[in-house]
């Protein structure tokens, strides 16, 4: 199903119905279901679903390695998902959509069963006050065995001014990825 989700992020059909300004790239969809397979990632939580692609590719990579997707990600309005299409409603039983400010309603993952490995995904506002807010609710849940991924992290320049300062913390492991528009992989040490 991975080749039909890249198949229909590239197709016109349905150009109209969804955001598609700043779509995770085909590499990028790549980078994420890897970096989840490489993990063993068994919660992925994502701050910013425009049209929930970039959620799509995680339950898919979660599938794949025959783990159960436990997908919860927020969007301030309601809006369509792609996993309301008829070839991708499977997807839609692992998906939890949350609509309201991520970092004002995140707390709801402390009530959800104890998941060792965890992706957080930021991608919401490009604004770099909300991208901190984002990032201060997601470390407050942070251990050595999750990862986070902010997505556009580059040519927002206070994104990666912020991806620089959490560079300099010996907390944390800083990872740029090549994409077009930048992917910054962040985990604490152990």
């Amino acid at each position: 199903m991975l080749k039909e989700l890249l198949e229909f992020r590239e197709s016109s059909f349905h150009k109209d119905l969804y955001k598609r300004e700043r779509w995770i790239n085909e590499r990028e969809a790549y980078a994420i279901y890897f970096l989840l397979q490489e993990h063993k990632i068994t919660r992925y939580i994502e701050a910013g679903t425009a049209n929930g692609f970039s959620a799509s590719i995680a339950a898919m990579a979660m599938k794949d390695l025959n783990i159960t997707p436990d997908i919860h990600t927020w969007d301030i309005i309601e809006r369509p998902k792609i996993w309301q299409e008829p070839n991708f409603q499977l997807i839609k039983d692992y998906v939890t959509l949350y609509v309201a400010p991520f970092a004002e309603d995140v707390n709801k993952i402390r009530t959800l069963p104890f998941a060792l490995k965890r992706a957080f995904f930021i991608d919401g506002s490009h604004n770099t006050g909300e991208v901190r807010k984002d990032w201060r609710a997601v470390r407050e849940f942070l251990t050595t065995h999750d990862i986070v991924i902010f997505h556009d992290t580059q040519g927002y320049q206070g994104i990666r001014d912020m991806m620089n300062s959490l560079a300099q913390y010996q907390e944390y492991i800083v990872s740029d990825l090549t994409t077009e528009r930048g992917m910054t992989l962040v985990r604490k040490y152990e």
